[in-house]
């Protein structure tokens, strides 16, 4: 019931009819995700953090990106700006947070190889999470 609520309270934030245009408000969008598929404690990054993280520049793509506070790998992007750039950064943090798992947190290996990357409506999301499919057709379900 909770999950419903969130996603008709997203949908007239940002829009469902199919005449509106596919664009996300990351931030609120980001915000209402953590709030219903996150459990652990998520700190939202700050963009010199963002720049170090995913290693863009912060001048041509904006983002929302929140990381795991505690030993969870658990993460969500949602960026705009330069496409070629953003998918390979995300591509990137996933191989890398892949690595660093199955080096130190190996019960987490599979929750990162399941992550998603995709593009949806005008920005690519990044997503790991234990419901990482669920959380994207919640944000799909936003358009």
């Amino acid at each position: 019931m909770k999950r419903s609520l969130a996603l008709i309270s997203l949908c007239l934030l940002t829009g469902c009819s199919s005449n509106q245009s596919k664009e996300i408000d990351i931030d609120k969008t980001a915000e209402t995700m953590i709030s219903e598929y996150y459990n652990d404690e998520m700190i939202k990054a700050n963009d010199d953090q963002i720049r170090s993280i995913l290693m863009i520049d912060m001048a041509k793509n904006t983002c929302a990106v929140y990381v795991s506070s505690s030993n969870e790998t658990n993460e969500l992007a949602i960026c705009k700006g330069e496409d070629e750039v953003l998918k390979k950064a995300f591509e990137e943090r996933r191989d890398y947070n892949l690595t660093s798992a199955e080096n130190y947190f190996p019960e987490e290996a599979d929750k990162i190889k399941n992550s998603v990357i995709e593009k949806v409506g005008d920005a690519w999301v990044l997503i790991t999470n234990d419901n990482s499919q669920d959380v994207l057709e919640a944000i799909k379900a936003s358009l």
